[in-house]
């Protein structure tokens, strides 16, 4: 029996018709058990006229079946049993980008980027202010608020014919930024904003008040941008409601607002 095995992903209308040539003879296996194809010769000579045995071997009559986009089946022998496994190649793009008004307080430091396969760390990559430490940045825009990496050369499937997921993760930042979160998938690139914070602290004084009498007060925080029209705005919170500090003698007459952005979107302190 001479044996066909495709992988998972393959398709019926891909694997219709496979074709295995010998001396005089062609076949186009129908499909059995899924991705299984299979074609049994009868009536093969065992010896020659001469009484010498036969050995008889498979093999496909072409290298392999390239695919739309460049993936290709590619075949492999165990006896009489011929494996197809879905290989190719593919990259992952990642743009890092920075919320600290073009580095104008000299903050920004190394970063490192993981690579992992099916969450398995394959590959990591450290950037810095100057350059990549072993290749890009490739491109620098925005006054350089973006880095952008691409993994390349990466396998698109694993032994047995399967899409391999990537993914990455940022495992060092630098100090004084939040982390955002890591968007996107490995088609389509991945990114991930860092925010560099600050924090504001309020202290309140009475004069001519007895400690003791002193009455509670709110404090809320507003926000408004360096050299930029209009009035304060209110600095909220996740829900919506305005950052209050609430200040008396049980809690104290001072109070830090903390994490809070340091520039805005437009890169404006």
């Amino acid at each position: 029996a001479r044996e066909v095995v495709a992988p998972d992903r393959a398709s019926s209308e891909e694997l219709e018709e496979h074709e295995l040539e010998g001396q005089g003879i062609t076949l186009s296996a129908p499909a059995i058990n899924g991705n299984h194809r299979a074609y049994t010769d009868s009536g093969l000579w065992v010896p020659d006229e001469s009484g010498t045995l036969y050995t008889y071997s498979v093999k496909e009559g072409t290298s392999g079946l390239t695919l739309t986009g460049g993936d290709q089946y590619v075949p492999s022998y165990n006896g009489s049993t011929i494996t197809n496994t879905l290989t190719g190649k593919t990259e992952v793009t990642v743009t890092k980008t920075w919320a600290d008004g073009g580095d104008a307080d000299g903050f920004r430091g190394e970063i490192t980027l993981e690579l992992r396969a099916d969450n398995v760390p394959i590959k990591t990559v450290t950037l810095d202010r100057t350059g990549v430490v072993s290749r890009i940045l490739d491109a620098f825009t925005d006054s350089g608020n973006r880095w952008i990496y691409t993994f390349e050369d990466l396998d698109k499937y694993d032994a047995n014919g399967k899409r391999i997921e990537y993914t990455v993760v940022e495992t060092k930042f630098p100090d004084g930024y939040e982390q955002g979160n890591m968007e996107g998938d490995a088609q389509n690139g991945f990114s991930i904003t860092n925010t560099l914070l600050t924090s504001v602290t309020v202290e309140k004084k009475w004069r001519g008040i007895r400690p003791e009498n002193l009455p509670e007060i709110s404090v809320g925080l507003y926000r408004k941008a360096e050299n930029t029209a209009g009035q304060p705005e209110k600095v909220l919170d996740q829900d919506g409601h305005q950052l209050i500090a609430v200040l008396d003698r049980t809690t104290g007459l001072t109070y830090t607002f903390e994490d809070l952005p340091r520039f805005d979107e437009n890169g404006q302190r």
